[in-house]
């Protein structure tokens, strides 16, 4: 009987190890402000924010313009507070 108990313990401890290790790097704990790949987290092109805009112009709805020294062919991502883009020249 003391064997069944130590090993019930056993398998505690290692499953609360395992979890304590492995626990906080699960994909649905993804920081939601964040946008690391084309159409966004998992590429669904989906994001839980409401009213985004619908229309943008060359005044309307735009936050930020950054002149660039070529064109670019990927799509930015967000990490954190920052934006990364691509260009290339020459």
């Amino acid at each position: 009987m003391l064997r069944y108990y130590l090993h019930a313990f056993w398998l505690v401890v290692v499953g609360l190890v395992l979890l304590l290790l492995f626990g906080t790097k699960l994909p649905a704990q993804e920081k939601t402000s964040d946008w690391t790949q084309f159409r966004g987290s998992g590429g669904r092109g989906t994001r839980a924010a409401k009213g985004l805009p619908l229309t943008w112009s060359a005044r309307e709805n735009v936050l930020w313009k950054a002149e660039l020294p070529g064109p670019g062919s990927s799509s930015p991502i967000i990490v954190g507070s920052r934006i990364f883009l691509t260009c290339y020249s020459g």
